[in-house]
């Protein structure tokens, strides 16, 4: 076999025999059905999450997960295998397309991420600019110039990457836990692509592990995810709950004001009936006894007159 590389530092050659190959492929497989399974149940348990609640982040999440199998599929052949036997140009072709897919998706996923955490603007609009290549790499792609979509897209992971390392230092995450998750998280894709990248530069070697770079990233970085988000969604629910206590806490409050309120009210009422009474008896007295004593001194007159408005006076207070 003849290989041309661009990098005599990004090669893996392994010879085996038929009866190791046919090994190797058996448990290539069967860590593929466990990998796949685990992404398939994040993806479905996304899938519920957004139903229940209806957060965007988790539908892209969903997508993400979606978008990790398909890539899954390509990188370990099986759709060079047993979809398109007879086409490796258009599997290389769709091979890029996907990685390229695959990367922008990460980086609107990432752009919603941070925004929701209170990221400053420019972080957003980085991440969001980061996925703006992706229709000239499709147009590279399928003008058979996959080699400079290839090279951008590397480019692009690891601006992200390190970016993304940057950017949990400036979310606002009220929870101790959760704030430390999220660094971790960025903080291992940021070390992890650089043990990646340093083969390529000449330090060490390329092993087998390097063969998939990121498959193993995917799925820890699909795992952490559901992990914040989960996290996310607790910490919502239980905002929620003191809310709701609070609130039921006022309510009763309301209801014992109110209800001494209308004591207040009765006791008020009552009242006003009881001096009213008396002193409508007394002005209904002062103007029989002016109707009837017209005969009495002017100074009694007047006296009677100054009961009059005293009576009226009090009652318009009442």
């Amino acid at each position: 076999m003849r290989l041309r590389s661009t990098s005599s530092h990004a090669l893996y050659v392994n010879v085996r025999t038929q009866n190791s190959a046919l090994e190797f492929e058996g448990l290539t497989l069967l860590w593929l059905g466990l990998y796949l399974g685990i992404v398939l149940v994040l993806a479905w348990m996304s899938a519920l999450r957004f139903f229940v609640t209806r957060d965007i982040l988790w539908a892209m999440n969903l997508c993400l997960q979606a978008g990790t199998v398909i890539l899954t599929l390509f990188y370990l052949g099986v759709v060079a295998k047993y979809f398109m036997p007879h086409a490796p140009h258009g599997v290389d072709a769709w091979m890029s397309t996907v990685l390229c897919g695959h990367l922008c998706l990460g980086m609107l996923y990432y752009m919603v991420f941070v925004r929701q955490f209170g990221a400053p603007r420019l972080t957003v609009w980085l991440y969001g600019g980061t996925a703006l290549p992706f229709p000239l790499q499709l147009w590279w792609i399928w003008h058979e110039q996959a080699h400079q979509a290839m090279s951008l897209n590397s480019n692009l992971l690891l601006w992200g990457t390190l970016l993304g390392s940057v950017a949990t230092w400036f979310l606002r995450i009220q929870d101790t836990r959760l704030r430390w998750i999220v660094r971790g998280l960025f903080t291992a894709q940021t070390l992890y692509l650089i043990v990646f990248v340093l083969p390529l530069l000449g330090v060490g070697q390329m092993t087998f592990w390097h063969l998939y770079p990121a498959l193993l990233i995917n799925l820890f970085g699909s795992v952490m995810q559901h992990v914040v988000l989960t996290r996310r969604d607790q910490l919502d629910r239980e905002t929620r709950g003191l809310l709701e206590r609070e609130v039921a806490a006022s309510q009763l409050l309301l209801r014992a004001k109110h209800d001494q309120l209308a004591a207040s009210t009765s006791f008020l009422g009552m009242l006003l009936h009881e001096l009213k009474n008396p002193l409508a008896s007394i002005r209904l007295a002062v103007m029989n006894m002016r109707r009837q004593g017209s005969d009495l001194p002017a100074a009694q007159l007047n006296h009677l007159a100054r009961i009059q408005t005293a009576a009226q006076g009090m009652d318009t207070v009442l």
